[in-house]
């Protein structure tokens, strides 16, 4: 029955995805036609921005909007969440939702704008950070981010782990003018101090409190050092 959910969770998140490529390029495509044979040959690749921007916006608006009634009908809570239970259905269903649009936007999307998808997904963050490369964020409304945050390429913040049929869900609070390195893991339930490091490669285990400024690496992640103010 949830895999029916699911599917159906699936088609409709890309039927309004679809929706919204045609309405972007109707109205670029008419705006264009608008043109004299001229200026229609200076147009076209603003016409052709525009409709990809047009697109980008409203499917990012659909997802917002998507993911407040999801949240009325199927409310993801933190905890430790078994196979079959009514905490482990609303999490796949969530999760089914925001692959659909992750999918498809994370691909043809610049990594500038890819924070949009994220904040869309309830991303948490007091700044806009300085992310280098921003892929790798699982469970974005489980995610808070302090001012001058710096995330390294590949690195994975993930507000969920699965093991064994349990699913255990758990915010992730990482302070200010903090690093995380390349390819560094973070777990659920991590909390990070202000001008704090997480070396490159480093896996940082749930639920571990990394106090403000200290340098965490290796795996899994252990404290390295003070930083001297």
């Amino acid at each position: 029955m949830n895999y029916t959910k699911q599917t159906a969770v699936v088609i409709a998140s890309l039927a309004v995805i679809f929706l919204n490529g045609i309405i972007s390029s109707i109205i670029a495509v008419n705006l264009w036609a608008s043109y004299t044979d001229i200026n229609q040959k200076i147009m076209i690749f603003p016409s052709i921005l525009l409709a990809y921007v047009m697109f980008i916006g409203l499917s990012m608006l659909t997802l917002w909007i998507e993911l407040k009634v999801s949240d009325c009908i199927y409310p993801v809570k933190e905890g430790y969440f078994k196979e079959g239970s009514k905490g482990y259905t609303n999490w796949t269903m969530r999760s089914s939702l925001m692959a659909s649009y992750e999918e498809i936007f994370i691909k043809i999307m610049p990594r500038f704008l890819r924070i949009l998808i994220y904040l869309a997904m309830g991303l948490k963050i007091k700044k806009i950070p300085k992310i280098v490369f921003l892929e790798n964020m699982i469970e974005c409304e489980m995610i808070e981010l302090g001012k001058g945050v710096v995330i390294g390429n590949d690195a994975t913040i993930t507000g969920h782990i699965l093991d064994r049929g349990v699913v255990y869900i758990k915010k992730i609070k990482i302070g200010d003018n903090s690093t995380i390195g390349a390819k560094s893991i973070i777990m659920p339930g991590v909390e990070i101090g202000k001008n704090s490091v997480v070396a490159a490669g480093a896996i940082v285990p749930k639920n571990t409190n990394i106090p403000a400024n200290e340098i965490w690496g290796g795996v899994p992640a252990k404290r390295i050092k003070k930083i001297k103010k």
